[in-house]
C-alpha cells in the first residue's frame, strides 16, 4: 500500500479534553517550549467546579491558549433528541462567548462518540470537529469534521509520542495529540506532570511546528488546491 502523500511540512497540534485543573506546572511546561494548545471544555462542568474551574480556564486563556466546546454537559450526543443536541452545541458556545469572551470555532464530541446527525449539526455551528479517531491527517483524508488524533493515556510513553511526532515531521502529516488531565494521580486517560514534561520536551526536540488547530487547519486546507 502506498504511503499517503504529505503536506509542505509536518505539524503538531496539542489539545486537552475535560480538563482545566492547573497547579501551574502544565502552563509552565507549555510556556517553556512556546507551545499554544487548545482546551475543550464542557461548560456546565467547568461552572460547577468548586476549585475554581472558570478561573483556571481563564489562566489558560491569559497564557495565550485556545478554547473550544466539548458540549454543555458532556452527554453522549448520539442519544439526544435534535432539540437536546442543538442545546448542547449552541448553548455551550454561547457560554464560552459570555464567560470567556471567545468564539468557539472547534468542537470535540464527548467520549469521542458521534454519528451523521451529530456531524451535520456540528457542521452548522462549528468550523472544525476534533474526533478521538486514531490516525494522522494527510492530504488524502483531511476532513474538517473528522480530524484524526493520537490519544495520550496513562500508559503512553515518551517514546511513543516521539515516534508519532517523528512520523508527522518526516512524512509531512498533521498530528493532533489528545490529553486529558495532567495530575499526580492519573486515571486511564490522564498523564503525570513529569511524563507530560518529558513528552513535551520530546516534541520540541523533533523541531516540528506546534500550532493550534485553527491555524493548522488554515495552513493545510490551503494546500489542497
Amino acid at each position: 500500500v502506498d504511503e499517503p502523500l504529505g503536506f509542505e511540512r509536518g505539524i503538531v497540534s496539542i489539545t486537552f479534553d475535560d480538563t482545566w485543573t492547573n497547579d501551574g506546572r502544565t502552563l509552565l511546561t507549555l510556556a517553556e517550549h512556546g507551545f499554544v494548545v487548545d482546551l475543550f471544555v464542557a461548560t456546565d462542568i467547568v461552572a460547577e467546579q468548586t476549585e475554581g474551574g472558570v478561573e483556571q480556564v481563564r489562566e489558560f486563556l491569559a497564557a495565550g491558549h485556545g478554547l473550544g466546546s466539548h458540549s454543555l454537559s458532556h452527554r453522549d450526543l448520539t442519544t439526544l433528541t435534535t432539540a437536546e443536541l442543538e442545546t448542547e452545541l449552541v448553548d455551550s458556545a454561547l457560554v464560552i462567548a459570555d464567560t470567556f469572551e471567545r468564539d468557539a470555532t472547534a468542537f470535540a464530541s464527548p467520549f469521542g462518540i458521534y454519528n451523521t446527525p451529530v456531524l451535520d449539526l456540528i457542521a452548522r455551528h462549528y468550523d472544525l470537529h476534533r474526533t478521538t479517531n486514531a490516525g494522522f491527517n494527510t492530504p488524502t483524508n483531511l476532513d474538517p469534521l473528522r480530524i484524526k488524533v493520537q490519544n495520550v493515556r496513562d500508559t503512553t510513553t515518551t517514546e511513543q509520542v516521539t515516534a508519532w511526532t517523528e512520523a508527522a515531521r518526516d512524512r509531512g502529516w498533521w498530528l493532533v495529540l489528545v490529553y486529558h488531565d495532567v495530575t499526580e494521580s492519573p486515571g486511564p486517560f490522564d498523564t503525570t506532570p513529569d511524563e507530560f514534561a518529558s513528552q513535551m520536551r520530546a516534541v520540541a526536540d523533533t523541531g516540528i511546528a506546534v500550532i493550534p488547530l485553527a491555524d493548522a487547519w488554515a495552513e493545510l486546507e490551503s494546500q489542497l488546491g
